[in-house]
């Protein structure tokens, strides 16, 4: 299950996302997830938190490590395997 996006641009290191997060839907588990980093230079980005929500949902966002000023942008995509029980 691929999620939401959450995107930042210009930052400085410490600098957190927003959160992202992938739902497997109500009457799904989720059975693990993560997030996926897309940066452009000079931003380089990491990731922050990754982890289950509740039953059906993985939060994933990130921080910036090396300044994304001037010109750069990163954004963070949760993921979620999810299991039927």
């Amino acid at each position: 299950m691929i999620g939401t996006t959450a995107v930042h641009n210009n930052d400085l290191p410490g600098d957190v996302t927003g959160d992202a997060i992938a739902d497997c839907g109500i009457g799904s588990k989720v059975f693990g997830g993560g997030g996926r980093i897309t940066d452009t230079a000079p931003q380089r980005d990491a990731v922050h938190v990754s982890y289950p929500l509740d039953d059906h949902r993985w939060l994933v966002n990130a921080v910036t490590v090396v300044s994304g000023i001037p010109g750069g942008s990163s954004s963070i995509t949760a993921f979620a395997v999810c299991t039927v029980p």
